[in-house]
């Protein structure tokens, strides 16, 4: 698990060294993040531009400008199972997007590479070598957590967004293999610097 967390760092790492061109005009992403889509959380991060370029076409008079991009985004969440556990994520997602100019629409393609942390609810004990048990304090496990990710969205203005984001993991390792995950996100992309 150590090196997972090495890994997600490092890939953070990207960013920050482009840092000064980067965070020019960077956008906050905050909202509601749902593990299955029902178990209520929420997940706050940023997209970092690694290339942007525009592509333009006439249309019945009309020239339309599309705008595409490579970005990484690096993202903290959290979600609760009432009765289960806890959820505490960091990724970072690796992606291309499009954007339509005219009405700000765009849709997003992104692979992910996460750290998963649950946290059990109620009480965990460990039994002990003497055969007793004893009450665990803060009983959680660690996973390595890659998904796969749709987004779509709307820049409504310079300052403001809004976006909608299914992801489809695989939780690993868990217990004796391999466990599908799924993930809803909704909220607001608002930058800063306008």
């Amino acid at each position: 698990m150590k090196k997972i967390a090495l890994l997600i760092f490092m890939l953070g790492s990207i960013s920050i060294s482009k840092a000064q061109s980067l965070f020019e005009g960077t956008p906050i992403t905050i909202g509601y993040f749902g593990h299955w889509g029902i178990h209520p959380g929420m997940k706050i991060g940023t997209d970092l531009n690694l290339k942007s370029w525009q592509k333009e076409k006439e249309k019945k008079k009309i020239t339309v400008t599309k705008t595409r991009s490579l970005f990484v985004s690096p993202e903290l969440g959290f979600y609760s199972h009432n009765q289960n556990h806890q959820g505490l994520l960091l990724n970072v997602d690796i992606g291309y997007r499009k954007i339509k100019d005219r009405f700000g629409l765009y849709s997003a393609f992104s692979v992910g590479i996460g750290y998963m942390r649950q946290f059990n609810a109620g009480v965990t004990y460990d039994a002990q070598d003497d055969g007793s048990f004893k009450k665990k304090a803060l009983p959680s496990r660690g996973y390595f957590l890659p998904t796969l990710n749709y987004e779509f969205g709307q820049e409504i203005n310079q300052r403001w967004g809004w976006f909608g984001k299914f992801s489809v993991g695989a939780k690993m390792p868990y217990n004796t293999g391999v466990v599908a995950e799924t993930y809803f996100e909704s909220g607001l992309r608002i930058n800063l610097n306008k």
